[in-house]
């Protein structure tokens, strides 16, 4: 579900608008039938849990972002660990990482000289655009060696 874009500055990946605003949608439909069928029970706090997990995840769709340019990674989403930032030239290696939990989530893992990491989430990515992705990473981080 997730888009990899190519731009002048290298690449990005988000997921489609229309993915976060449907879900936002969807969340601000649901509030108003939950606010218009109001009554106070173990249902409403139901309700009211699911609307709120919903509309987090429009906002989450319309806000995850990463950017691979030549200089540096970063990522953003809201309410998901905020804002994350890798300079290839303090980049080690990159790996493509499968963890335990529901349909195998991966990611794209850059290990840094400062022993920290770097993550993109790349699960929603197809095969192709997860090589593409790794391609690119390992160039920059390359090319900054060399520099």
């Amino acid at each position: 579900m997730m888009r990899l874009t190519e731009t002048a500055q290298g690449l990005v990946i988000a997921y489609p608008a229309w993915l976060g605003l449907l879900a936002f949608a969807l969340g601000i439909a649901l509030a108003v039938w939950v606010w218009r069928h109001f009554t106070l029970n173990g249902k409403f706090l139901s309700y009211c849990a699911g609307t709120l997990v919903v509309l987090f995840a429009g906002i989450y769709f319309l806000t995850y972002k990463a950017e691979l340019t030549p200089e540096q990674g970063r990522t953003y989403a809201a309410f998901r660990s905020g804002h994350a930032q890798v300079d290839w030239r303090q980049a080690r290696s990159v790996v493509l990482e499968e963890r335990p939990g529901k349909g195998t989530p991966m990611y794209i893992v850059v290990d840094t000289t400062r022993g920290t990491r770097f993550e993109i989430n790349a699960s929603d990515l197809s095969g192709s655009d997860r090589a593409r992705v790794l391609a690119y990473i390992r160039a920059q981080i390359q090319r900054a060696a060399k520099s």
